[in-house]
């Protein structure tokens, strides 16, 4: 087989488009799962399905429904991540399960396409640059990539405008009022790392996770930077309240970061909260200290956040009573 003949460097395209919104947050709605999934696509499409792995070499994969029913999947490969300033990801089309698929309306369309987005904040508003060039195209693949530069430019300004929106109403959501911060310190009597895998597994955080009475049929929780967690928590009512979100920071055993996300019934915001877990060795144990800071993103997410003092004392008293029962195995 002769060997692929690949065009010279040729144009790229860019997309420029400021935001009304700091920089963090914009960052977050790009690399959060469940922020993503609310504004990514063409206008019109409905997202079907999402997974995100946020680090170099891990994937977002993604499966959207158009208007006419036709379905199509996609997927980003990341190459670099410097939060909260620069993505960098290798755009393809792909099957349901991941796998690289050429392009559903054009057979020359290049395979990858190496994607760089930017974030510059000033006076609280926030500029993403994309660019976008294919990989080792060949001659005719980087002249059809170009041809298409006014239809993309036209598609990217529509899913723009979505985050736009998604973003507009984040701010709109958020009442005014301060954040709550929860700081609750507890020792248990069993070693460190024991209790870090009682945070860490899923096997094992669904058994103690949410106020006394709680259970938890569907436990996610996959501790790695930009680990997706999902926790179905059912309350003695039948009552499932979903919380969705993502890991930020591990360092085993000493210290534990994550974002999570209250749903409601729909699929849309109550309450966010960001976590952070230390776990230090003490006499005859682990002092575990919890710090949670949290915000209402409607009216009744603002109630539950003030349930966060008694949810996680209870929680860790769950805990606690784990802790015993394994150490005691």
């Amino acid at each position: 087989m002769a060997p692929k003949t690949t065009a010279p460097q040729g144009a790229e395209l860019e997309i420029v488009r400021t935001f009304d919104a700091p920089r963090e947050t914009v960052w977050r709605a790009w690399t959060e799962v469940e922020r993503l999934a609310r504004w990514w696509g063409p206008k019109g499409f409905e997202m079907l399905s999402t997974k995100l792995d946020l680090r170099p070499g891990g994937m977002f994969h993604y499966g959207m429904r158009a208007p006419n029913g036709h379905e199509m999947w996609g997927r980003f490969v990341y190459r670099d991540i410097v939060a909260p300033e620069r993505l960098s990801y290798v755009v393809s089309f792909s099957d349901p399960e991941g796998g690289v698929t050429r392009a559903p309306f054009h057979p020359g369309w290049p395979l990858e396409v190496l994607t760089t987005v930017t974030f510059a904040e000033a006076a609280g508003r926030t500029t993403l640059t994309l660019r976008g060039r294919p990989v080792e195209p060949s001659a005719d693949e980087q002249a059809l990539f170009e041809s298409w530069f006014p239809s993309m430019r036209q598609g990217f300004g529509g899913t723009m405008d979505q985050l736009a929106e998604y973003l507009a109403g984040a701010q709109a959501r958020s009442p005014g009022r301060e954040r709550v911060e929860v700081t609750q310190t507890r020792t248990f009597t069993a070693p460190r790392d024991l209790v870090f895998r009682l945070w860490t597994e899923p096997k094992h955080l669904a058994r103690w996770w949410g106020p006394h009475h709680f259970t938890n049929p569907r436990c996610d929780f996959d501790a790695r930077p930009g680990g997706a967690i999902h926790i179905d928590m059912r309350a003695p009512d039948g009552t499932v309240y979903p919380m969705t979100g993502s890991v930020r920071e591990v360092s085993a055993p000493d210290r534990l970061v994550f974002v999570s996300v209250a749903l409601d019934a729909d699929g849309a915001p109550l309450l966010e909260s960001v976590t952070t877990v230390t776990f230090e060795d003490a006499p005859g144990g682990t002092r575990l200290t919890v710090q949670a800071s949290g915000a209402g993103a409607t009216d009744l997410g603002w109630q539950m956040v003030q349930g966060m003092e008694p949810g996680w004392r209870q929680s860790l008293e769950r805990l606690a009573r784990l802790a015993g029962e394994v150490v005691a195995q």
